[in-house]
């Protein structure tokens, strides 16, 4: 039996590559590392793929600038800078390996996000909607449809950090997810602005 050795590749995923889909990112790993000649797992069965495990998705539109993917491969890495090359020269454009790591890994909890806010938002917006006893938020279910419920909660810290840029943290995983769409449609609603006229950036994960 072949021996495994588990890996973290920490990428950020900027530019254009923010308005494709998660799974368009699933597949441009999976070039990379045939192209590479990474040797990672593959999945058993007739249609072989690598076993990648992306904890925490991107929605689309939203950037990353340290995204994680876990591995695992047959042979232990001599040089992980050497396999950050080799990944880097053949991912496409906006993609880009910063990290690899090695071990097991703790589960994160917490997302911190940079939000670009539009010009019309003011600090004292920020605290009436902060102030709210209750703060209208709505997220989609396949099984549900469109569920209601008070964002307020789940809310870890918001801070607006400078006049154009918001601090949010929000909960990852399992057990409570918030997508950073759910937070700036709320948002928007609240100010009556249309969502598009932020952007947001996943910064990094905490535990």
């Amino acid at each position: 039996m072949l021996n495994k050795f588990s890996y973290r590749i920490i990428f950020s995923k900027t530019k254009t590559t923010v308005y494709i889909s998660h799974l368009d990112v699933m597949r441009t790993f999976t070039r990379a590392f045939r192209r590479s000649s990474t040797p990672i797992y593959y999945t058993e069965g007739f249609t072989k793929r690598p076993l990648l495990v992306f904890p925490y998705p991107l929605s689309l539109g939203v950037g990353g600038e340290n995204e994680i993917l876990d591995i695992k491969t047959y042979v232990e890495f001599d040089d992980v800078n050497d396999y950050m090359k080799r990944l880097n020269s053949v991912l496409a454009d906006g993609i880009e390996v910063r990290k690899i790591l090695s071990g097991d890994f703790p589960q994160d909890s917490y997302a911190v996000y940079d939000i670009e806010l539009p010009d019309a938002i003011t600090f004292e917006t920020l605290q009436r909607f902060l102030a709210q006893d209750f703060i209208k938020a709505t997220k989609f279910s396949k099984k549900r449809g469109d569920i209601t419920f008070d964002l307020k909660p789940l809310l870890r810290s918001v801070e607006l950090i400078s006049e154009k840029n918001l601090k949010v943290i929000l909960p990852v995983g399992e057990v409570s997810n918030v997508n950073v769409n759910v937070f700036i449609k709320a948002f928007s609603d609240f100010c009556k602005l249309n969502p598009n006229e932020f952007y947001a950036k996943r910064i990094e994960f905490l535990p």
